[in-house]
């Protein structure tokens, strides 16, 4: 199905694939350490504030994989979670967010672009289409 797809589809999702897995290493890798340290048993219990945005950080990342399978939906959860937990960083907020949704809307993109041709993409796997050769093979 891969080799259907034109070049330029092709090279967006492998490019919206391996930013969001720098994304998820990176982030994922801050989720852990900060996880970690805030909710260490030896310490004070975090405030709420630290919950939610270690819950929107936790769905941010579950978004940048969601995404791999299912680009419309993982584009739009990794852009409403990245939105809200980088709108937490103060002056630099504008820089986190611009990066970190740039697979999302990719996936977004690719995502809507597939909408409209969804039901010929599963029809040509469940039935190939028919090719000029196979119908005049058949009529002879």
């Amino acid at each position: 199905m891969a080799l259907l797809m034109p070049r330029h589809e092709r090279l967006a999702r492998s490019v919206a694939r391996a930013w969001a897995g720098i994304l998820l290493v990176a982030w994922g890798a801050f989720f852990v350490e900060h996880a970690v340290e805030w909710f260490a048993p030896s310490g004070p219990f975090p405030p709420v504030g630290v919950w939610l945005l270690q819950l929107c950080h936790l769905v941010f990342l579950i978004g940048l994989i969601v995404g791999w399978r299912w680009e419309l939906t993982g584009g739009i959860v990794t852009l409403v979670s990245a939105v809200m937990f980088f709108a937490s960083a103060g002056p630099r907020a504008p820089a986190f967010i611009a990066v970190a949704v740039v697979p999302a809307v990719i996936w977004i993109a690719l995502g809507l672009r597939d909408l409209g041709r969804s039901d010929r993409r599963i029809l040509d796997v469940v039935t190939p289409p028919i090719r000029r050769e196979d119908l005049l093979s058949a009529s002879c």
